[in-house]
């Protein structure tokens, strides 16, 4: 007994050692997979997820989100976290990609600890583990920062199965409490978890062979969470996220028969991840009647064959293939959601589901390493060789998620008809002025798909900016009557129309983008704007101040104290010049504005050091020099006004008062 000691403290070192090596691997060989996604910029809806929510901006926002005062889903576990993240990180996308690559290498290594709960050799648990790291399935969930649900999640949802894995095994509350706490956290960050009740009661069968009534009640409590928290997702995807859209999904045997096409198109995606997309063809394949006869045939078919062998393997593969099938069933289209608007299939939608088949695999590879010890040098080869294969196209497949060009593009290459690919080609075309290129992928978007408002929202900004005006109303009227219109669209129209002279018509376009939101502060400055040129001066002040007041802005500041001149209300006009060039001090026209506000008010010697500095900021600055002389001659320096007034002709020999200042010296000198 005693010369046995040392023996087993060398076979737990080695343990541990070969523990840390495992845990090294996938984390090594994981992170260097997404590296190229770690890098990224925000893609499809991450700005609005993130950059454009208003909730996770407020100080506070925590009771607001478990309230679900404003949030399209009720994931307030997920946004509350999100919230925290703001707090950290502010606007910057990389520790975003780096937290959601975190999260998945962690579920990777929590993947591993359940299959080895669960009987599964060791090599073939941490392969298992190691291939949910790699998969390609999973970049989509990864690398797109609003997916941050799916990756945040999973591990609770692993711990919450592992957990009552352990209950089954030692009967310990702790483990009971543990797994519905872990389910009830990650139901509250996405409610795709909620199929796991139907898992554990699977897994009960495969580990005694019968499920009783005392099982029943067990697990009664899990179904009870989910029927709640799914409740509540179909409540809001119905009230919130859809909104006006139609999303056709036809009778109950259309929707069943798409559902057994998008089971097969996801377990082929498993097996072989090639062609994946960000949003695929609308039609998935083997959609016809005749595919779905044969996928459903299919289905069936493979069920009844492990059933049949549930003695042995057959056991293993209706576990592995269960966790995979209950997890897909809400996001089959059985229910409506939103993304079925885009299309009726996507990768992020496979992500749990994944863990399933790789754990099965693991598993299979884990036998025949015990088993076929003559070929573990093959068995190694090629686990080694797939591995490799996946780790490749998972770089390659998180690169395309760097930029929203390169995202959109390589989808458009592949999927021409993507209208939501267009659409948001278009919005990153837009954002770097390329307004012709970004009409064209609008318009594509619009002909694709005619009731997408926000492709005729996008449209009438690109027509606006090209000064096609009449073509841009119509894009709106249209988003209008999709009820896709919005504060920020008619504050474009409106400037627009100011640009083309049309001061009525953009008011009215600026009156309905308060109507829309009242708070909207760019609204405020522009209608500012246009009030004033209307002789509405005391109205714009007020809507100046409004706007500022939610937003402080050089402009607008100084746009507010050009209007209280006009009103001769030069103290708060003096103020508002003051905070503009605090915010923008190498403005010229706003130097300009402040020196003229100056001189009226008296202050001649501030006035002339404003307007001096206007002329070194923009020397072909006219009205400056003219300006400039008007002070200096009112400090009684008559030589230096006449060179100011002088330069200021050689700039513009058109201006009158500057010629007629010179003709009054002159005439000063002649009849003295």
């Amino acid at each position: 007994m005693t010369a046995a000691a040392p023996s087993i403290r060398v076979q737990r070192a080695s343990a541990r050692g070969w523990l840390w090596a495992g845990v090294v691997g996938i984390v090594v060989v994981g992170a260097y997979a997404f590296a190229p996604a770690i890098g990224g910029t925000w893609v499809w809806d991450d700005q609005a997820e993130i950059i454009g929510n208003a909730l996770i901006k407020d100080p506070a926002g925590l009771g607001k989100i478990w309230r679900g005062e404003t949030t399209t889903d009720y994931f307030p576990l997920k946004t509350a976290l999100q919230w925290l993240q703001w707090r950290a990180w502010a606007d910057n996308p990389r520790p975003y990609h780096i937290t959601n690559v975190a999260l998945h290498l962690l579920s990777a290594l929590l993947a591993w600890r359940l299959f080895r709960k669960v009987g599964c050799p060791q090599p073939g648990a941490w392969l298992g583990g190691m291939l949910f790291a790699v998969h390609p399935l999973t970049v989509e969930s990864v690398a797109w920062i609003a997916e941050f649900k799916n990756a945040v999640s999973l591990p609770p949802l692993l711990l919450a199965a592992t957990a009552f894995v352990d209950f089954t095994a030692s009967g310990r509350r702790r483990d009971y409490i543990l797994a519905l706490v872990s389910f009830v956290a990650a139901g509250l960050c996405k409610t795709s978890v909620v199929m796991l009740p139907p898992v554990l009661l699977l897994f009960i069968w495969w580990r005694r062979n019968t499920v009783g009534v005392r099982d029943l009640k067990t697990v009664a409590p899990f179904f009870a969470i989910s029927a709640v928290l799914g409740g509540v997702t179909i409540w809001f995807q119905h009230a919130r996220a859809i909104g006006s859209w139609e999303i056709v999904t036809g009778g109950t045997l259309e929707r069943m028969g798409r559902a057994g096409a998008a089971m097969g198109f996801y377990l082929w995606k498993t097996i072989l991840p090639v062609g994946l997309l960000p949003v695929y063809p609308r039609e998935i394949p083997a959609a016809s009647a005749a595919g779905q006869i044969l996928v459903w045939a299919l289905l069936a078919g493979v069920t009844w064959w492990c059933w049949r062998h549930r003695g042995s393997w057959g056991r293993h593969a209706l576990l592995g293939f269960g966790w995979f099938a209950l997890h897909l069933v809400p996001v089959l289209g059985l229910v409506t959601m939103a993304f079925l608007h885009f299309a009726w299939v996507a990768d992020h939608f496979a992500y749990i589901p994944l863990i399933g088949v790789v754990g099965l695999a693991g598993a299979g590879c884990g036998r025949a390493w015990e088993r076929w010890g003559g070929t573990r040098v093959v068995l190694a080869a090629a686990a080694a060789l797939v591995l490799g294969l996946a780790v490749f196209a998972t770089r390659q497949h998180a690169a395309r998620f760097q930029s929203e060009e390169t995202l959109w593009r390589y989808t458009l290459e592949k999927n021409p008809a993507a209208w939501v690919g267009h659409n948001n080609l278009a919005v990153t075309l837009g954002r770097r002025k390329d307004f012709a290129a970004a009409l064209a992928h609008a318009n594509q978007a619009r002909q694709l798909s005619p009731d997408y408002g926000d492709a005729h929202v996008n449209a009438a900004n690109y027509f606006a900016q090209l000064g096609r005006l009449d073509e841009a109303l119509a894009a709106a009227t249209r988003a209008e009557k999709l009820g896709a219109a919005s504060a920020e669209l008619h504050c474009n129209l409106g400037a627009a129309l100011l640009g083309a002279g049309k001061v009525a018509d953009a008011l009215r376009h600026y009156e309905q983008a308060l109507r829309l939101d009242p708070g909207y502060a760019k609204a405020h400055k522009d209608v500012g704007v246009a009030l004033h040129l209307a002789g509405r001066t005391a109205e714009a002040v007020a809507h100046y101040e409004r706007g500022l007041a939610a937003a402080p802005d050089a402009e607008g500041h100084a746009n507010c104290g050009v209007a209280l001149v006009a009103l001769d209300r030069l103290p708060e006009a003096l103020r508002h010049f003051q905070a503009s060039l605090a915010l923008a001090p190498d403005s010229a026209n706003t130097r300009y504005n402040h020196g003229i506000a100056l001189a009226r008010a008296g202050q001649l010697a501030a006035a002339e050091r404003e307007l001096a500095q206007t002329v070194r900021l923009n020397p072909k600055h006219a009205e400056a020099y003219y300006n400039l002389g008007q002070v200096l001659r009112a400090q009684g320096r008559t030589a230096e006004a006449v060179d100011a007034w002088r330069r200021a002709l050689q700039l513009r020999p058109e201006l009158a008062e500057a010629r007629a200042r010179l003709e009054e010296l002159e005439r000063t000198r002649v009849n003295p």
